[in-house]
């Protein structure tokens, strides 16, 4: 079908740093248009081979989410492949689109969405368990640290830690509780784990107790950063994490209160990637969408203005400068005097730029 320019003018308008979901209003009816885009630090670590099979995975989320086919499917804004930041998007009718609804059933079950998608963890290899439950932990105590998603880390945290250190097998528990039951026992029948992947779990020295504290710090209150770091690196031992990329998250997330915006969003990008593709399902990927949606953080520390000291003496500096400079470089069209005060207001000026 014919997309409408209203769809259009909009489409053009999404970045690569932009992901989410809206509504278009056109003559001929609403638009539901999800899209996602690629910048460089959503590129880095990929080759094109795995980075399409990414975009792959971003459509068939879409369809999942919208519940209906869509009108039409594309990218814009860049090429496709590691070496372009393209914006990839869904249209969809909104008289067929079932997002609301889905929604709404999936907040009423209480059993755990990655145990559901990944049939019984069939589909997840041990290192996948182990990867997850370690950025699953990293991302609700990032959660626990954000002022706009403290509520919805305290509450998941409270909701693993209620049946206890993993030790029953509880489907209506979360997705972190699952994993750590499957670390904690592989062998258990209902799990579909395959033979190599048991083994790989069963040399783990992962410590359920210790982890299920933590879980329940997060849930009375946030740890401090010296309580969680200690943690981290035990946990990172236990679950014999080697990625270079997981400890950088945690270094990241740790110092959270002072990150920039743009290394904020980097963190929440790559996880999101991250999660997509070892846990698709995973309950906290909506949380981790609205983070990424985010134009600003509450918590971004501002920048300390110059002083009052530093700018006189940037003015006086500027004066002098000014005053011996000028009038030979303008072959004395321009007086000391004038020099003086034209070096005064450019020093001051200047002591008071931001820098970029």
């Amino acid at each position: 079908m014919n997309i409408p320019r209203e769809v259009q003018s909009f489409i053009r308008q999404i970045t690569p740093d932009d992901v989410g979901v809206d509504t278009v209003e056109t003559p001929i009816g609403d638009f539901v248009i999800h899209y996602e885009g690629f910048s460089d630090q959503c590129n880095y670590g990929h080759d094109d081979d795995s980075i399409h099979k990414i975009y792959q995975d971003v459509y068939r989320d879409f369809d999942q989410r919208a519940g209906a086919e869509p009108v039409q499917r594309g990218h814009s804004y860049d090429d496709l492949g590691i070496d372009g930041n393209p914006v990839l998007y869904s249209i969809y009718k909104k008289q067929d689109v079932k997002e609301n609804k889905f929604l709404l059933i999936d907040e009423e079950l209480s059993e755990s969405r990655l145990f559901r998608f990944t049939a019984n963890f069939q589909r997840l290899t041990g290192r996948d368990v182990a990867d997850l439950l370690y950025l699953e932990t990293l991302a609700i105590y990032m959660f626990a640290l954000d002022e706009k998603q403290q509520d919805y880390g305290t509450a998941y945290a409270r909701k693993t830690t209620q049946y206890g250190p993993y030790a029953v097998y509880r489907t209506s528990a979360t997705d972190i509780y699952m994993l750590g039951f499957a670390i904690n026992q592989p062998d258990y029948s209902s799990l579909k784990l395959a033979s190599k992947d048991r083994r790989f779990l069963n040399n783990l020295n992962f410590n359920n107790r210790q982890h299920y504290m933590f879980m329940n710090k997060i849930a009375r209150y946030t740890p401090s950063r010296s309580d969680a770091s200690s943690y981290l690196i035990r946990l990172e031992a236990q679950l014999k994490i080697t990625n270079p990329l997981f400890r950088q998250f945690r270094r990241l997330i740790l110092d959270w209160a002072d990150l920039k915006y743009s290394q904020k969003q980097y963190v929440i990008a790559k996880m999101m990637q991250l999660i997509r593709v070892k846990g698709k399902g995973s309950e906290i990927f909506r949380n981790l969408t609205a983070m990424k949606t985010s134009r600003r953080y509450d918590n971004v520390k501002p920048e300390k203005p110059t002083s009052k000291l530093a700018r006189a003496a940037a003015t006086v500096g500027g004066a002098y400068a000014g005053s011996k400079i000028l009038p030979k470089v303008t072959k004395g069209k321009i007086s000391s005097k004038t020099g003086a005060g034209i070096g005064a207001i450019a020093g001051y000026w200047a002591s008071g730029r931001k820098k970029v």
